[in-house]
């Protein structure tokens, strides 16, 4: 006797970035998944390029060696059912169009923030 296993795919929650960002200041947005079956994979893109997963420690300079990043001073925190994207220091060159993609074996879902 076999069994069939169906994963459900994810469902990414709209996330909004705030009205006023303060320009110098550290900002954090939470992207959150309301149903999918795990493992989750989350990707954050800038621009449609997939901005690189950083650990604290590898990303606290905020510099890189490879000129084609498209945010050097942003970090991608992974989690289960979150992820968060940190923009360390909030300047001019954050303006963009992000998304979170989310993805896992049934699926694929995306969400555009909300400037």
């Amino acid at each position: 006797m076999s069994s069939i296993l169906c994963a459900e795919p994810p469902k990414v929650q709209p996330f909004q970035f705030p009205s006023r960002p303060q320009l110098g200041k550290r900002l954090r947005i939470t992207c959150s998944v309301t149903q999918g079956d795990s493992p989750l994979r989350f990707a954050w893109l800038k621009n449609d390029l997939e901005l690189p997963t950083a650990t604290p420690s590898s990303s606290s300079s905020g510099e890189t060696s490879d000129g084609d990043d498209p945010r050097p001073g942003a970090s991608v925190d992974p989690g289960h059912e979150s992820s968060v994207l940190v923009l360390r220091k909030l300047g001019v060159d954050d303006i963009g169009n992000y998304t979170c993609v989310v993805s896992n074996e049934a699926g694929t879902d995306k969400v555009p923030g909300i400037p």
